[in-house]
């Protein structure tokens, strides 16, 4: 369900983005629809509906929604898809939620642990690359960044942060899976290819960066292609 979660993800992105500028309530509906898909494969899909809010808080032309009919009409379609599981948790005394808490380790009460968040942040490093999520983080310390950000910017960090921020102070209390923010990552990266400072083409570090940051993360798909691929040895003989 996690692929699905993520794909339905990046599609109500790209439909959040195309009703941004239309006042029809299809587009929005649309988007609601997905991110209603996504809420039937993983809860934190909501999440998302947080990261199209803060978008419409910080763009200027994009307020407006909250005014009009659009913004909610995305987020009653949305919510439409909570119903039946809202229903049957009332009728049944709310067993996900004790689930959710439980998963979480959220029934125990809420303790600080320091260690726990940097091996998240370590464990993160190590899913997607070293060198990418070290980029990543140091691009998002920039000031500049979340100085009168350009639309297409605010747009990657709306849809990064919130998911992110969310494990990552999950992180503090619990260590969960490092695939949790895995849906986030698709605008991290987006952020980082974009927004990037640029080096002199004549920089000593440019010819390597590329390959020390994507090489890594290919050494162990390859490494299975080439283990499943090999011919097997022939039985011995009787």
């Amino acid at each position: 369900m996690r692929a699905v979660y993520v794909f339905v993800w990046r599609r109500a992105g790209v439909a959040f983005g195309g009703a941004t500028d239309a006042t029809e309530l299809g587009p929005w509906g649309l988007t609601g629809l997905l991110v209603g898909l996504g809420l039937l494969a993983k809860y934190t899909a909501a999440l998302e509906l947080v990261s199209f809010a803060a978008f419409c808080l910080t763009n200027r032309t994009s307020r407006r929604h909250f005014r009009q009919l659009t913004f909610w009409t995305m987020l009653g379609t949305a919510l439409v898809f909570l119903l039946p599981a809202m229903v049957w948790n009332y009728q049944h005394h709310w067993p996900t939620s004790d689930w959710l808490l439980q998963r979480g380790s959220l029934d125990r009460g809420f303790a600080l642990h320091p260690g726990f968040a940097l091996a998240f942040l370590g464990e993160q490093a190590g899913v997607i690359s070293p060198l990418i999520f070290i980029g990543l983080m140091f691009l998002l310390c920039r000031p500049a960044l979340l100085r009168a950000p350009q639309p297409a910017t605010g747009y990657a960090l709306a849809l990064f942060l919130p998911l992110f921020g969310f494990y990552f102070l999950l992180s503090f209390h619990y260590a969960g899976p490092p695939n949790w923010p895995a849906a986030a990552y698709i605008d991290g990266l987006a952020l980082l290819v974009g927004k990037w400072p640029p080096l002199p083409p004549t920089h000593s570090l440019l010819p390597p960066l590329p390959g020390a940051a994507v090489g890594p993360p290919l050494v162990r798909p390859l490494s299975l292609l080439a283990t499943a691929t090999a011919p097997l040895s022939p039985p011995p003989a009787p």
